[in-house]
């Protein structure tokens, strides 16, 4: 009997030793399991990244809303956008007359007030770029719109601080001429 008492204990520890090993298995692969799939997705092909060339939308001469008793203030601005790797500039080309009545909607929606300081255009080119992009895809019949689906940006890891826009494919907004009158 003494024999059994010794060979219960060693039994039960190699089970225990059994079960700390699987859990340390497991354990370890989940976490390399989860770092490779983090890694995969800063990595991934799905990454939308700022093309190189910048093109140009149009100048706007726009009436602004009166923000005083003066009459009669205008911007005088010219626009040009880049956009997300792949966009072709054929596709902004065929939708430029949506994009420019957006663009002129918010302008005019505006004060001299509101968009003269450094902080003001910054929100100006995020709102052209939004309703710039929102003209663009309601313009495109939706075989177009399917095309661009890897370019729009719907996930916040994959906007960049210095972008213009949430979405895309218009992601940075250039004021290349900026004057009131």
């Amino acid at each position: 009997m003494s024999e059994e008492a010794e060979v219960k204990p060693k039994k039960g520890g190699n089970k225990m030793m059994i079960i700390v090993i699987a859990v340390l298995m497991l354990v370890t692969g989940g976490f390399f399991g989860l770092k490779m799939k983090g890694g995969d997705k800063k990595s991934g092909s799905n990454e939308i990244h700022m093309g190189k060339e910048v093109e140009d939308i149009d100048e706007f001469l726009v009436n602004l809303q009166d923000d005083s008793v003066q009459q009669g203030k205008y911007l005088r601005t010219k626009i040009s956008v880049q956009c997300a790797e792949g966009f072709k500039k054929e596709v902004l080309d065929t939708y430029k007359a949506p994009v420019q009545d957006a663009i002129l909607g918010v302008l005019a929606s505006y004060s001299v007030g509101e968009i003269s300081s450094p902080k003001g255009k910054e929100i100006l080119k995020r709102k052209v770029a939004a309703a710039a992009n929102e003209a663009l895809l309601k313009s495109m019949p939706e075989e177009d719109k399917k095309a661009l689906q890897t370019l729009l940006v719907h996930d916040e890891t994959k906007h960049h601080a210095d972008w213009d826009s949430e979405s895309g494919p218009i992601l940075r907004v250039y004021f290349t001429t900026f004057a009131f009158q």
